[in-house]
């Protein structure tokens, strides 16, 4: 299964600041994040990124969980995303 999923970030620390993305990926899962770096210029700017994962459903597996985790360019800031995936349930 794909899932596509976006985002919107508020900028609360520095003006200018860099920050890349960290994927830990759930378990049975790949995740790609776009863009991989976001860049603000001013204190509460606005940022979107978009997460698409893939994830091979398994009915008798728990829920996995992992995160995006952004970093600021000089290591001070990091800000967790928490991510979860389940399997979908087909009602008949």
């Amino acid at each position: 299964m794909q899932y596509n999923v976006e985002r919107t970030v508020t900028n609360v620390g520095s003006s200018a600041t860099k920050y890349k993305a960290k994927v830990m990926a759930p378990k049975g899962s790949v995740v790609t994040v776009s863009p991989e770096i976001l860049v603000f210029g001013e204190n509460y700017e606005k940022q979107s990124y978009s997460l698409t994962i893939w994830y091979t459903s398994d009915k008798n597996r728990p829920v996995p969980f992992g995160s995006v985790i952004w970093v600021e360019e000089n290591g001070k800031q990091r800000v967790r995303s928490p991510i979860a995936v389940s399997p979908m349930v087909k009602v008949c």
